[in-house]
């Protein structure tokens, strides 16, 4: 018995489907913004290849973030779950068929999930996510490695009274410290990001979270899609938790470039993942693979679709 666990590489393809639009700021637009969008994957198996297993992750709805109006998955999974956070979607196949394709189309509603929006919002109108395991969100674990003297000596130079002002400084060191790089498949890590001074998205977001932890706030990095995009629709940006306003999104990354600000993010967000370090995926990104045999290959993409008509 084979078996190999396969990490999503989006192609340099994958960002030329569609002609994205600039990611500018855009004041104050504070409206859900519709937008329906598919992801194809096409699995090619091997003449001796006996079964494959695959996990794929699908969104779902988050308050006050993302509602999902529609879902369409093609063939039918096995099992459509939630856990830890996430969606999945398992397919199951044999060895009966040497190409197999899988569609999954959904039509989200995305809302703006920044500190400025949640501090507009009446506490009697929030519906946040709980808190359920508060040790979970302050844990050092792999790429998050706030124990790290590094890491420590860092959090130590942050100054700042109440988790709000603490979260801005640790925002404020990762834009005075880093560079922004193109985008990297490869992943680092807090402790590299902050040697190396530079990275993508994941790299902003994995020192950002490492120093919130170090000062002992409850933060994670978040895994999805923005839509538009520029190199690649894969993102990586943060959320911390700001007690009454519980869950607030964040992206260094954006902000580097102007595009977004501490306060701001815009609505273009699709939220997949939560954990880090998925146990689900293997430690991988957006799905999973394991196949039984001859080697498979799965080729994959992304792309925008247009509004349905009234």
């Amino acid at each position: 018995m084979n078996g190999i666990f396969s990490r999503a590489l989006w192609p340099l393809a994958a960002a030329l489907l569609v002609q994205a639009a600039p990611a500018q700021q855009q004041g104050a637009r504070t409206a859900p913004r519709l937008v329906r969008y598919c992801t194809d994957y096409l699995v090619n198996l091997q003449k001796k290849t006996r079964a494959v297993h695959m996990w794929i992750l699908v969104p779902q709805d988050i308050p006050d973030q993302l509602g999902v109006r529609s879902l369409q998955i093609t063939p039918k999974p096995k099992d459509l779950f939630t856990k830890n956070g996430s969606r999945y979607a398992h397919f199951e196949f044999d060895g009966s068929k040497r190409e197999v394709p899988i569609r999954i189309e959904a039509e989200v509603e995305l809302r703006r999930h920044d500190l400025k929006q949640h501090q507009s919002r009446r506490p009697a109108s929030r519906r946040t996510e709980a808190i359920t395991d508060r040790s979970a969100w302050l844990a050092s674990e792999r790429y998050l490695r706030h124990e790290d003297p590094s890491i420590r000596a860092a959090a130590r130079s942050i100054k700042g009274s109440g988790h709000q002002q603490i979260v801005r400084e640790v925002h404020r060191f990762v834009q005075r410290t880093m560079s922004p790089g193109s985008y990297d498949p490869k992943d680092r890590g807090a402790v590299q990001a902050l040697a190396r001074k530079k990275g993508d998205c994941t790299e902003y977001a994995d020192l950002f979270v490492a120093l919130c932890r170090a000062k002992r706030i409850p933060a994670r990095v978040v895994e999805g899609y923005t839509i538009p995009w520029k190199d690649t629709p894969r993102h990586n940006w943060a959320e911390v938790w700001l007690g009454e306003h519980g869950w607030v999104s964040f992206d260094p990354f954006r902000c580097a470039d102007g595009s977004a600000a501490f306060e701001r993010v815009e609505n273009i967000y699709i939220r997949l993942a939560v954990q880090r370090n998925d146990p689900k995926l293997a430690g991988y990104h957006f799905f999973r693979y394991v196949y039984f045999g001859d080697a498979i290959d799965v080729k994959h993409d992304l792309k925008v679709l247009p509004k349905r008509r009234k």
